[in-house]
């Protein structure tokens, strides 16, 4: 905000909650050419 210059992430995550049958939350983390996404419920990826 003010004009000064910085460095910026490799990676980054975010997560996300849902319902469905029950909360599930999913969580993905990407370097912006590639994303993992996982499930933490059910571990599912």
């Amino acid at each position: 905000m003010r004009g000064e210059r910085v460095a910026w992430r490799d990676e980054i995550h975010g997560e996300h909650t849902y319902r469905l049958n029950g909360w599930e939350s999913m969580h993905w983390v990407t370097d912006g050419h590639r994303k993992l996404v996982w499930w933490s419920g059910s571990g599912i990826e």
